[in-house]
């Protein structure tokens, strides 16, 4: 169970961290919001 979380807990990490630099670099968060739904869509098939 630990192991699963610790699993989960490293991609919000760099999803964080990536969100961080995003708004650091004030690119838009639709595009950012876009691209992550983009990859959602590529892993389901």
């Amino acid at each position: 169970m630990s192991i699963a979380k610790r699993q989960i807990d490293i991609p919000i990490k760099i999803w964080k961290l990536l969100s961080n630099e995003m708004v650091i670099r004030n690119e838009v968060p639709k595009t950012a919001i876009k691209g992550v739904n983009d990859l959602i869509f590529i892993f389901n098939f």
